[in-house]
């Protein structure tokens, strides 16, 4: 009998380490559905380390530490933050699909489920894309700019024959919406809808007065 216990113990932890492998990795998130409403988050990612670490974030931004914990037997994954406390809204069951994995819980009444892909490479978010310098190849604004500097910290530098203008830009985390504030008060602040044309075309719109501007921007390497 005490060998049958050892033998049996000695194929639990080899199935686990072996799970453990399968589930460790960089996944992508590609669809996130709260009830009937999709809510997928932009260029989402988790880093599953073996040691049970994680760490997850959007694009090039990394805004979550922590740890996971799996239960092989209810097939259920735990989160825990960086200081241990574990996720209040409870564990996600999961399903690995060789490259594929989906979890789903029930949060404040309703199926959240999140589909995941197997990833290589971080993916890029449109924050990411958009740190540079971009001059003015078509169109015409309100204040007409002729080029602006978007910068990692969250700051740009605007040129127009006005001068120079500074503020702050911000992109919504899951439409396609950058808002550039200004240093100059609420009057120079303005709202774009965007869409990379390619790695170094950038088109935004905006209406003004029931009217549609389009700018067309070209990064400068």
């Amino acid at each position: 009998m005490k060998k049958m216990y050892l033998v049996g113990v000695l194929c639990l932890g080899i199935f686990s380490t072996a799970l453990q492998a399968q589930f460790a990795g960089l996944w992508t998130v590609q669809e996130v559905k709260v009830g009937t409403e999709m809510l997928t988050p932009v260029a989402k990612w988790f880093q599953f380390e073996e040691d049970e670490s994680l760490s997850s974030g959007n694009g090039g931004v990394r805004n979550m530490v922590g740890s996971y914990k799996l239960n092989e037997e209810k097939g259920m994954v735990e989160f825990r933050n960086e200081n241990g406390q574990t996720d209040p809204m409870g564990p996600f069951s999961y399903k690995l699909d060789g490259e594929g994995m989906q979890m789903e819980r029930e949060e404040e009444g309703q199926v959240v489920v999140v589909v995941l892909k197997r990833a290589s490479n971080i993916p890029l978010a449109p924050w990411d894309e958009m740190v540079g310098f971009w001059s003015l190849s078509e169109g015409e604004a309100i204040g007409q700019l002729q080029s602006i500097f978007i910068k990692w910290d969250r700051r740009y530098v605007a040129r127009t024959p006005e001068g120079r203008k500074t503020g702050v830009w911000h992109i919504d985390g899951h439409q396609p919406i950058l808002r550039l504030i200004s240093d100059g008060g609420d009057a120079e602040d303005s709202q774009w809808t965007f869409e990379f044309l390619s790695k170094t075309q950038l088109q935004w719109k905006r209406k003004v007065a029931d009217e549609e501007e389009t700018l067309l921007l070209v990064k400068q390497e």
